[in-house]
């Protein structure tokens, strides 16, 4: 799905993710470095970078809203 809306996982904040899946972040994406809200939402630091969700060098395709696609 990521791959499809041209996202990251640094490009989403979690709600009040559990330890296994910090440790699925890390280990898989090494997203390790967060910040906590208020809110029990957790948002990386990658988040805030500007080369994040930029769209990539073959990311030509145009995102469609999901209420378009069949």
């Amino acid at each position: 799905m990521l791959e499809y809306m041209n996202s990251e996982p640094a490009r989403i904040a979690y709600d009040r993710p559990s330890h296994k899946l910090m440790g699925f972040l890390a280990k898989h994406f090494y997203l390790t470095r967060h910040v906590q809200q208020n809110n029990n939402y957790v948002v990386f630091d990658d988040y805030f970078t500007t080369t994040a969700g930029q769209p990539k060098a073959s990311g030509t395709q145009q995102i469609q809203p999901i209420s378009d696609v069949q």
